[in-house]
């Protein structure tokens, strides 16, 4: 089985270790909240962008995902 390609992130796990997440996940929440976060202007709050991301994403990644907030949380 060809292993996936994942990608460090800032966040840091239970250990300080960074969270390894898998490049797809990242680069489809990426793509998320960059659709949503207004290019001008006072901003998006977090509850508002954990919803909005969840809905920008298609319902293929929402069901193979898992949890958008964590993933919204450790992408932003």
């Amino acid at each position: 089985m060809e292993e996936e390609i994942k990608i460090a992130c800032k966040v840091n796990d239970e250990h300080g270790e960074p969270v390894q997440m898998i490049a797809w996940k990242y680069k489809a929440m990426r793509e998320a909240i960059l659709q949503v976060v207004p290019k001008e202007g006072e901003g998006i709050s977090f509850k508002d962008l954990r919803q909005q991301a969840k809905e920008a994403l298609t319902d293929e990644q929402r069901t193979n995902l898992g949890s958008a907030g964590w993933y919204t949380l450790t992408v932003k």
